[in-house]
């Protein structure tokens, strides 16, 4: 009889949380160290830690990007005290960088999902994004994190048109500026539901 081979819970290590500003919160704070306690969980993944409510992203009157990494730092400082990674999910669009602002979601908080206006000032963004995490945090540690580029493209979250391509383009953007700042960074993809366009991608 064939003794098998092991079969390692990859998908027990990880938990999926609503959106990043709820972790702020002190009762999300208590929630998840009683979690960590009870499963020794190793990553926390949520949406939208690029939305307006996080505060990272804003312009001035002549269009200069202005970054504030306040609530970001509290944020990662929280999960990382409770002895928790950050799973990145590189979302959403920022209103003042997005195409066309008024294209949301339904979730209660209205995620933009809309292309940016601007490659180069997403890319710029997502540069000094991580840089920040690297300078807090160290490589050592931000290199055990995982990033990934949006979330489930292929069923309405993204605004782009067509789906498929444009979401490439994001990802291409993203990734590859993720990668220049280091190779040890760890981007995966694509985001899809259903693992929908694995093969293309591939």
């Amino acid at each position: 009889r064939n003794a098998g081979t092991p079969c390692p819970h990859f998908w027990e290590s990880m938990f999926g949380s609503g959106e990043a500003v709820l972790a702020l919160r002190d009762n999300y704070r208590k929630d998840l160290r009683a979690v960590k306690a009870a499963t020794d969980f190793k990553y926390v993944r949520f949406h939208a830690i690029f939305h307006d409510a996080v505060g990272l992203y804003d312009e001035d009157k002549q269009g200069k990007a202005v970054y504030n990494f306040s609530y970001v730092d509290q944020i990662y400082d929280g999960l990382l005290a409770a002895g928790v990674k950050p799973f990145v999910e590189l979302s959403f669009m920022p209103k003042k960088l997005a195409k066309d602002p008024k294209q949301l979601f339904g979730f209660w908080y209205t995620p933009v999902i809309s292309p940016p206006k601007d490659y180069a000032k997403w890319n710029a963004m997502l540069d000094a994004f991580v840089r920040h995490l690297i300078e807090r945090y160290g490589i050592d540690e931000v290199a055990s994190w995982y990033f990934e580029v949006w979330n489930e493209p292929n069923i309405g979250f993204w605004g782009g048109t067509p789906y498929q391509p444009t979401y490439y383009e994001l990802y291409d953007n993203s990734a590859r500026t993720l990668k220049k700042i280091s190779e040890r960074l760890r981007v995966g993809g694509p985001a899809t539901a259903q693992a929908g366009w694995v093969g293309d991608f591939i």
